[in-house]
């Protein structure tokens, strides 16, 4: 996305297979407030939603699948968000910092006096 402000907000938030961008104090042509169905575009989204309300753009992008990671950086005034499909062994990887515990073990003794 081509930003025509540098200084424009960016919000970026995750909902259940969706990706919520918002560009704060922004306006959106008209020609550009569509929802675009990428799907055969051998990607991992499915489709790619644009609108603006008040002074607010927001893009949602659609995944395929819930598991995927994305990566959103800015240059200049090209705003860009990569997103991909998490291959089996990162989403164990994932899984696993999610429930590993990294601490000193803790000893409980329940006993009756």
């Amino acid at each position: 996305m081509t930003l025509f402000d540098l200084s424009i907000g960016v919000n970026l938030g995750q909902e259940v297979g969706q990706i919520v961008v918002d560009f704060q104090s922004a306006c959106l042509p008209s020609n550009l407030d569509r929802r675009l169905d990428v799907i055969d575009f051998a990607t991992p989204d499915k489709e790619i939603d644009t609108s603006s309300y008040a002074d607010v753009v927001r893009v949602l992008i659609l995944t395929v699948s819930g598991q995927y990671d994305h990566l959103v950086y800015q240059s200049d005034n090209l705003f860009t968000i990569e997103v991909r499909l998490l291959t089996v062994d990162e989403l164990a990887a994932t899984q696993q910092q999610k429930f590993s515990f990294t601490g000193d073990r803790l000893s409980l003794n329940y006993s009756k006096y």
